[in-house]
């Protein structure tokens, strides 16, 4: 923070003297020197992705090492996720939910109990 802070220090005073376009292009440099600075620093910054020395994943034996494998990761991990989904808007639960997020005193007046209603007699 101390070391953003005098960065900022050192480039804010001359820049804030600048008026109108000037400070515009004056922002707009500093900002794209910066990002071009830290991405060309591949060993300290891990360049655009920001990761520098993180292991590639792995599962057992199965090591994740391009990109097209952790294309079809993710795919498989998307449609276990839908399916799960799926699973519970169509459950007891899942309806439960539902029924509770429309109207709650309904919800109650037609057997869904939630377990944390204060006032248990109104629908009698």
């Amino acid at each position: 923070m101390i070391i953003t802070g005098l960065i900022a220090y050192v480039i804010g005073i001359p820049t804030l003297k600048l008026e109108g376009h000037y400070l515009v292009m004056a922002t707009l440099d500093s900002t794209s020197s910066f990002t071009l600075s830290w991405v060309q620093l591949d060993s300290v910054t891990g360049g655009p992705s920001g990761f520098a020395g993180i292991p590639r994943l792995a599962i057992g034996r199965w090591v994740f090492d391009s990109d097209a494998k952790i294309y079809y990761l993710l795919w498989a991990v998307s449609i276990g996720v839908l399916l799960l989904s799926l699973n519970l808007i169509h459950s007891r639960a899942g309806r439960a939910m539902a029924a509770l997020s429309h109207n709650e005193i309904a919800a109650r007046c037609s057997g869904v109990d939630d377990g944390d209603l204060q006032n248990q007699d109104f629908c009698d």
